[in-house]
Formats: C-alpha cells, structure tokens, sequence
C-alpha cells in the first residue's frame, strides 16, 4: 500500500561524489556493467536502480569491507559478516546508517585497500539504502511521534510581544536553550531545571507588571542633563556656566532612563557659535540613529542660549539622545533656481525625515566608548577661557527630557486594555469586571478554546487577590503572571483523542496546527485570523493551508526564520564567540562582527521575501553592505552605517559561501582552514557530514611541522599522505581550498604570507575549477538538487522541532519532487513542508496490544 501523493524512485539521488581510483570492476551475481558504462551519470544510475541486497549489495561488502571487518579482525568493533539478508539491516539499523554514510562520503574503503569503480560504489550505496529504506515509502510510512515543546528563549520572547503588544524580552534572563539536531527548537532537549522555572515566576511577575498600570504608580520624571553632565564624542570645550562647545565632526549625547513607556517631552538649549554663523540646524537622534526632530537655534552671548522642546515616544528603560549639526547644502551647489533648504519651525514638531537623515556616526557609541563616558562622569571639569569660536560648530547647555505626558488614562498602553476591559463598580462585581480580559487572554495565552471551569479558577484568584491587594489592577496582575506560568502557555501540548491507541496516525487538530504553524513561520503564538480560522474547523482544508503560509511569509514576524531558522542552519549565531587574534586582525571588531551577521540575514530575508531559489543563496550576485563591510571587501560609494543592496558584478564574490561571516567561522583565530571551509560545504550544503576522524589521526599543525615553511596547501598534502586521512580529505580539502584567496576575516587576499594563493582544485569526479567564482558555479550546477534536499531537511527539522529520523525520508524526498517544480522557490518549500503527513500528524508512542 503506497502513500497517497508518494510516487518516487526507491533510490534517492546519489549524495556522495564516486570515488575515481582505477578500475577493478566485479562481477556481481545479475549484474555485470562494461567499462563505458561506468563512466557515465546514465550507467552508474542505472546500476543503483537494480540494486538488491544479496546479489548486489553483500558480494561487494565480502569484496570491499571484510578485510577490515570481521569477526576476527573487527575494525573500529564493527564486524559485517553476519549480515547476509536486508532484513538484518534494518535490525542493525543504526550501524549501517553509519557505514552508508562512510560509504556515500569515500572515505571506506580507506585509500590504501583496493577501492571500487564509481559504479560499484553506487551499487553498494543503493543496495544499502534499499535494504534500510526500500520498503518505507512503500509501506504507508508513518509520521514520527511528537514530544511535548516547551518554548525556547526566542519564542517566550515573541509570544509575549505578540500577546501584550510590547517587546519586553523577559528570556533574556533565561538560562541558553540547549541545541539539538542544529536547532534550539528541539523538543527533545529543551528541558526545564529547576533555575529556569524560577526564572519563569519571576519573567511572570515582571510582565505582568509591565502591561496592567496602576494609575496610582505611574512615575514621572523632570531629568536635566546640562552641559557639564554631557557627553561629547570628538574635540570639545568646557566654557563660561558649563556651556558645551563642539567642534568639527563632534556630536553631543546623553542617557535618560525612562520609567513608563509613552509620550515625554525633550528639551534642547543650545545657540549657534556667532553672530555671523547664525542660525545653526542641529537634529537629535536616538540611539539608533534615527532622526526624532530637526531644530534651528541663533547665536547667543555668554551663558546664554536658546530651547526648543519637541514630543516623542519612548519605550520603558534607558535611552540615549544623540545632538549633532545638520550640513546644509551650499547655496551655489543648487544651481540657477536657488533653493531654500526646508528649515524646521522652532519649537514645534515636524514631519518625518527622510531616510538618509540616519545618523551614521551613532555606530561610533559602542559599549567600550559609552562606558568610558560614564567612568569620566566623576572627574572635574576644566573650564577653557581661550575658544577660538571660528572653529566651533555649535554650544549645547543642556537636554532635558520630563514625561510621560498625559492623564493616566491616556498612558495606559495597548496591552493593558485588552486585559482591563472593565472596572468593579456597584452594578459589577470584581469577577466580571476581569472575565472580558481574561476570557481573551486564556483564550490567546493557551492558543484555542479555554473550558468555562478554567475561566472561573482564574477570576476566583483574581477575587482573592483583589480582596488582599485592595487594588483592581494589581489584582488583575495576579491573574496574569499565573496564567504565564501555567503549563499550557510555557508548552505546546498536542493532546491526542480520548479513544486513540497507541501506534495510531493523529491528525492535529485545527487548533493545533495552527500552533505548530506559527511556532513554525514566526516562533510566535497565533494571531487572531489564524485561531479564527481554526475555531471554524478550516485550518485543516489544503486550500486555507496554502493561503495562510502565503499571508504569514509576509508578515513581518516571519524575519524570526532568518534569525531563528538560516542563523542556525548556517550557523551564523556562532559569529558571536568567533575570536580572530586581534594583533594580526585589528581591523575585526563588534561592529564589523555584526556587519557580517546582518549582510547573511538580508540577503536570506530578501530571498524569502522576493520568492526567489533557495538555491540562490549559493551564487546571489548581489549583496547587502553597509560602509564598514564594503570598507572591508575593498567595495567602493557604500556610506554610512545603514545597510542598502549592492552589485557584485565586479567582486570576486557570489552568494553566501564567501560572505565575511561564513568565512570568519570556518578559520582559525590566526589563519584560514580549508579543511573547515570544506567541511562546513559538506555539511551545510550537500548535506553529507564527514565522518569524525579515526582515532590517533595528527592534527594538521602537527603534521605541518614537517615544513614550517611550506603553503598550507603543502601542509594539507602532507597531511593527506596518510591513507586514513586521503579518503575524507580528498573530497574536503578541494572545497576549502578554493576559498583561500578569502581570509581569516573575510577579506579579499592575492597572498598567504610569502605564498601566492593558489585557488585552483578538482573535486572527485572530475570537475576542475580555479577560484572560488567557478567552484560556487560548479556546486550550483551539479549539486543545486543536494543543496535543495539539505535546506528541505533543515527546514523540516526546524518546523517539526525534533530531530529527523529514517521514516522521514520518503517525505524528505516528496518535498524535494514537488518544490524542484518550481526551482526550488522558498514559498515552494516552506509550504510543502508545512503539507506534509509529517508536519500535519504525529504517531502516538507505543505499540498496539
């Protein structure tokens, strides 16, 4: 019986580049190839789909493998004698998986015992998938069980943002998610120590207060920083009454913590330097950079200066105001028809600025240069009496900021009403004042229906906590931080049906799939249209499926793939720890780190968003840069600290392999590792792991002191001189070895040393290719289908939180089929996989009686 929608080829495409040792073809009983045969794609597929174990398989396990491996002689303890039917493959499942693999990678039999054809290997690769897969698909395969999910850090955070409607980040007091099949969604790991559930009583008590206001406790604040307490990055002076004088390039700072989130008053007092230099424009930026208000200010003497106050937002906790002069564009520059530069009215709000009025220089106020200012807040200020004012730009004597405006009505945020929705008056009680706003949010914490006795445990503890608290809001603050520490919001329970047995296929409910979802596409609760759709019963109709994947890609929320997904399957997260040695590297900083993590993350969110090709992110021949970045790939007009898309028509770089950050992983702190570079292509894109190396086997560095002088591609011929080497490195080595004209940093290099680069290689099978241009055009060519495969798998792995296991292939290889329809479109994937009996059912543990 076959799988309804299964229809594919038992032997999934070969994964492992054949081995071209010389020929010493065997006859095997029913099969016999000519030597032409064997060297053609056509041949050694025709050889794989007639593989069957005992005529196939075993004669060439007794031709190829028993020398090593028997009963006397047991190779790294594995003896393959005693397996002589298929079925006691399946037995041994897991040794053999093991054995395929090092079989698919070259690296058995060892370089120095007689090796196969390229056939023979495929036969023998077939052969054992055919005894270890060959029937699954075939068989009506089941979905694997499915474990009880508790949300990792990224989703606690999410799905309080999206609850509550403010991004509080509680989880990031939260003890590191475990990483299980590459993935901190892995349900299998992600456990609950006793530290973590006290984190979670106290994040409950912190979000609860945060979102229910209590208009009694509203703080406001009147903070005045002036010019002495100010910061200044760049040359400045200290003058008459503390008067801050800043001079070219030099901008103005200051820290404010805010108590509340909402609306607060800044003021600025300032003046231009002189009379004949009057009016100056100066903006203030937050911390980010981003524009909050232009402002123009006349020159005043002495002490003197003039304020102008303007209204913004603010979210709860500290902020940074940035003050710096605008450069207005010089009357002769504009042409015939002068045009006046749009100056801002004094003292009132004004519209948006543009784009490019970011504030490129806030990147300047990294941790290091803030916490200096604040050491030097202490020191005595020296007051200069000798300013030359022709060299000053503008004086600021203070910034102030007071807030939040408003009645406390007016300051109740967006989440606070959709829990209050009543107060207790004489007509209403205590509990049904609270039952609107905890029927919702029961309703949206727990993710579907909430049963009417659940309700009312809830608005019983609210009624006991009112009674002590004497307070409604605070009370209502009860009810919430318990309902975030119940198990229905912390986990993701999918409860099967009273009267399912144990070995059963269990479809999810509606509700249930839409939990998985939008765990799956945002790493966030569902919103109101998916739960709608849901209580209607018509989440599970394929048509409604399709259409709420297409809407939910499109949401913002969906960038959590690119940060919780790509970062993890690339392995990008990882940057942070990366520590190239910083006497030999000095260019590599915070700045640059982060630079090279957001140039993989939009060039992944632009492939998502446009719907292009997974498999451009191989070879995409445009970019996203901001000035550090390009400053250090050698790109030229990239300004300022804001990323925009760049052509790399003229670079020697193409997609994600030579991105800085991939290539700043795989290095060592003080030079490049084609092995690691090889190993992470390997395992990243064509989805075939290297074995670990045997035991005993040198590290290069020690087998490189036979010639301390030689190039590294010497070293690693040295190192693969060993047999035990030879086999995995002949396949790895090439991989990384064309990426050397890219070092430790991820900078262009013609040179290694006293060495010119040599970035030339031929992967086994014949493909030769000089650089790393040509070799990213050869993978994409002849391995785009594995690259495809491996992206499926890790997304499947990703949207089902678990590891994958044997019975998932047949799906793995269905999905790949259908998506290859349509190049391989990221919409294509992520909506096969969200279709798919693995992602839609689960099988219950256990067996039948």
């Amino acid at each position: 019986m076959s799988m309804p929608g299964f229809d594919r080829d038992l032997n999934p495409p070969l994964r492992a580049a054949a081995d071209d040792s010389a020929p010493n073809a065997t006859e095997t009983a029913g099969a016999t190839e000519s030597a032409d045969e064997a060297k053609t794609a056509e041949g050694v597929v025709a050889a794989g789909e007639a593989a069957d174990w005992q005529q196939v398989g075993l004669p060439l396990v007794r031709e190829f493998c028993l020398d090593c491996h028997n009963a006397d002689y047991q190779e790294a303890e594995l003896d393959l004698e005693p397996f002589e039917t298929a079925a006691s493959l399946v037995e041994d499942r897991g040794h053999w998986e093991k054995v395929l693999q090092r079989v698919q990678f070259g690296a058995m039999p060892p370089d120095d015992a007689a090796q196969p054809t390229k056939a023979e290997r495929a036969q023998l690769i077939a052969a054992i998938e055919a005894a270890l897969y060959g029937n699954d698909c075939d068989l009506d395969p089941k979905p694997s069980r499915v474990t009880i999910r508790r949300m990792n850090r990224a989703e606690y955070n999410n799905t309080i943002r999206d609850l509550f409607g403010q991004d509080l980040r509680p989880a990031e007091a939260f003890p590191s998610d475990e990483v299980g099949a590459g993935f901190d969604n892995n349900s299998d790991v992600l456990s609950l120590p006793p530290m973590l559930f006290e984190r979670y009583m106290t994040a409950a008590e912190e979000v609860a207060a945060a979102v229910i206001l209590d208009p009694d406790e509203i703080e406001r604040v009147d903070i005045e920083r002036s010019g002495e307490t100010l910061h200044v990055l760049g040359e400045e002076r200290i003058g008459s009454f503390y008067k801050h004088y800043l001079f070219q390039d030099s901008f103005a700072w200051a820290e404010f913590k805010v108590p509340v989130a909402g609306r607060y008053r800044v003021r600025v007092a300032a003046a231009a330097p002189q009379p004949k230099r009057s009016p100056v424009t100066l903006r203030v930026y937050d911390e980010a950079g981003q524009p909050l208000k232009t402002l123009e200010y006349k020159h005043a003497d002495g002490g003197a200066s003039h304020s102008h106050s303007f209204e913004t937002t603010f979210t709860a906790g500290t902020h940074r105001l940035l003050l710096a002069k605008v450069e207005q564009p010089d009357e002769e520059e504009s042409g015939d028809e002068k045009a006046e530069p749009k100056k801002a009215k004094p003292g009132q709000a004004g519209e948006a600025e543009e784009a490019e009025a970011v504030f490129a220089d806030a990147s300047k106020l990294d941790e290091k240069v803030i916490a200096a200012a604040r050491a030097r807040e202490a020191e005595s200020l020296q007051v200069s009496r000798n300013i030359d004012h022709d060299q000053v730009q503008f004086s600021v004597k203070s910034i102030s900021l007071s807030g939040p405006i408003g009645t406390p009505e007016q300051l109740i945020p967006e989440g606070h009403k959709r829990i209050v929705q009543k107060h207790p008056s004489k007509k209403t009680s205590v509990a049904e004042a609270a039952r609107p706003g905890m029927e919702w949010l029961l309703r949206r914490a727990f993710r579907g229906p909430v049963e009417a006795s659940t309700v009312e445990a809830y608005l019983n503890l609210i009624e006991q906590a009112h009674e002590r608290e004497k307070s409604f809001e605070r009370a209502m603050r009860v009810g919430v931080a318990s309902v975030l520490v119940s198990p229905r919001f912390l986990f993701r329970v999918e409860a099967p049906p009273h009267d399912a047995a144990p070995g059963d296929v269990v479809p999810l409910t509606d509700h249930q799939l839409a939990t998985r979802l939008s765990y799956f596409l945002w790493s966030s609760t569902p919103d109101e249209a998916l739960l709608e759709l849901a209580d209607q019963g018509r989440l599970r109709d394929e048509a409604v499926l399709r259409q709420e994947v297409e809407r939910m890609l499109s949401d913002p929320k969906a960038d959590s793939l690119a940060d919780n997904f790509a970062s993890q399957w690339l392995g990008i997260r990882n940057l942070q720890t990366a520590e190239p040695d910083p006497e030999r590297f000095q260019e590599f900083n915070d700045e640059l780190r982060e630079a090279m993590r957001q140039e993989t993350r939009l060039l992944f969110l632009d492939l998502m968003r446009s719907d292009r090709s997974i498999l451009d992110l191989l070879d995409a021949d445009e970019t996203f840069l901001n000035e550090p970045l390009a400053q250090h790939y050698g790109i030229e007009g990239v300004e300022g600290s804001h990323f925009r898309r760049v052509s790399l028509a003229d670079s020697p770089r193409r997609g994600i392999l030579t991105h800085a950050s991939v290539l700043t992983l795989t290095s060592n702190p003080t030079r490049t590792s084609p092995v690691k570079r090889g190993k992470w292509i390997l395992e990243n894109v064509l989805g075939t792991p290297p074995p670990d190396p045997p035991p005993g086997v040198p590290e290069l560095e020690e087998t490189a002191s036979v010639d301390a002088d030689a190039s590294l591609r010497e070293q690693l011929e040295i190192h693969r001189s060993d047999p035990t080497c030879a086999s995995c490195h002949r396949t790895m080595d090439p991989l990384g070895l064309g990426f050397e004209n890219f070092g430790v940093t991820g900078g262009y290099r013609e040179v290694d040393g006293r060495h010119p680069i040599d970035a030339s290689g031929e992967l086994p099978g014949g493909a030769k290719f000089d650089g790393a241009i040509e070799l990213i055009r050869i993978l994409r060519e002849q391995n785009g289908e594995q690259f495809a495969r491996t992206a499926t798998e890790r997304l499947l792995t990703f949207a089902l939180g678990r590891e994958l296991r044997f019975e998932d292939r047949c799906i793995v290889d269905e999905i790949v089929k259908k998506t290859g329809a349509e190049n391989h479109r990221f919409a294509s994937l992520a909506t096969e996989v969200v279709l798919s009996p693995a992602f839609r059912s689960y099988t219950l543990e256990g067996t039948k009686p």
